[in-house]
């Protein structure tokens, strides 16, 4: 075989190499681009949820609504992400019951029950404020 023979063969493997490696970070930007397609809506789901419970707006049709927007959570993010959404489910819903019975209570069992609500509240707030940071890792592109 000549000399412009195994030139040509370098050339046809370097071009053939170089697609594939280009075709595979094209795959690879297409994938994250469709990963972060997929969880965005999560993370306005659990941003919307997050402000609106902070705000004492605790309906049954909202936590329905934030279900189904997070059912996939568990594999479009971490197992971190995945407690700290069930993490809001559960003090929403502890939030939720804690007003279910203010109006039954009077005197310091009222005040104590008070005093839960806006400690919820402020953890809805703090942690909220803090939902960029903590899914910032997932919604790179």
């Amino acid at each position: 075989m000549g000399t412009i023979a195994v030139i040509a063969q370098v050339f046809d493997w370097l071009k053939t190499t170089g697609t594939f490696v280009l075709g595979r970070r094209v795959d690879e930007k297409k994938r994250r681009i469709e990963l972060y397609d997929r969880r965005i809506p999560v993370f306005n789901a659990v941003r919307d949820y997050m402000w609106s419970v902070a705000s004492g707006n605790v309906h049954r049709e909202a936590e329905q609504k934030f279900l189904q927007d997070t059912q996939h959570v568990s594999f479009l993010f971490d197992k971190k992400i995945k407690l700290f959404v069930e993490e809001v489910f559960r003090k929403a819903g502890r939030l939720h019951a804690l007003l279910a019975m203010e109006s039954r209570l009077s005197g310091e069992a009222l005040q104590e029950n008070l005093d839960k609500q806006s400690a919820m509240r402020e953890w809805f707030v703090r942690e909220a404020k803090g939902l960029d940071r903590r899914f910032s890792k997932y919604l790179n592109l």
